[in-house]
């Protein structure tokens, strides 16, 4: 969580990152200044590696300026999503329903975010799903159903969107061909 005190006619804020001094980024935008706190999740950036950094959180209130930088803080790593599904046909038939069982697994240090999950047949997007926050070496397994046609080459990735900054994102695939 991110405290502060709300001087004079202050109305909204933003809650920012900064890395070595670095320009912030931005971690929460809009908040209403009269609630005192937020909890932000700040990850590391994806090239930081195990190098010591120093992190410092920031303010920007809607005069524009950014205020109060924090001390340097440490973050301890990243959530590492790994995919693999069954499904639920040996043999299946076009038309019908192919039950995918996926199950997503967080290899990485931290909390995974919330994320979406695509499935593609051929390269083409047939449905998609919310996959949940994961904690650190937990598992969560989701259930997508598609009408199979063929030939086709399934893929299904986790967190198609980048909503959490990985190590490693060539295990966020699985891919099988069916037919």
């Amino acid at each position: 969580a991110v405290s502060w005190k709300r001087l004079g006619n202050i109305r909204t804020l933003d809650i920012a990152l900064s890395r070595n001094g670095a320009v912030p980024t931005v971690l929460a935008q809009g908040i209403n200044a009269a609630l005192g706190s937020a909890a932000v999740t700040p990850v590391r950036d994806a090239y930081d590696g195990n190098n010591p950094h120093c992190y410092t959180i920031q303010i920007k209130h809607s005069g524009g300026n950014y205020v109060a930088p924090s001390g340097c803080i440490t973050l301890t790593g990243n959530p590492d999503l790994a995919a693999s599904a069954s499904f639920s046909l040996a043999m299946p038939a076009i038309g019908s329903d192919v039950t995918f069982t996926v199950k997503i697994e967080n290899k990485g240090a931290v909390r995974s975010q919330p994320c979406q999950g695509v499935l593609k047949a051929n390269g083409v997007v047939q449905k998609t799903f919310a996959v949940p926050a994961i904690d650190s070496g937990a598992s969560a397994t989701v259930t997508v159903i598609w009408k199979l046609s063929c030939p086709a080459t399934v893929t299904i990735t986790v967190d198609s969107g980048g909503a959490n900054i990985e190590p490693d994102k060539a295990n966020n695939t699985w891919t099988k061909t069916i037919c």
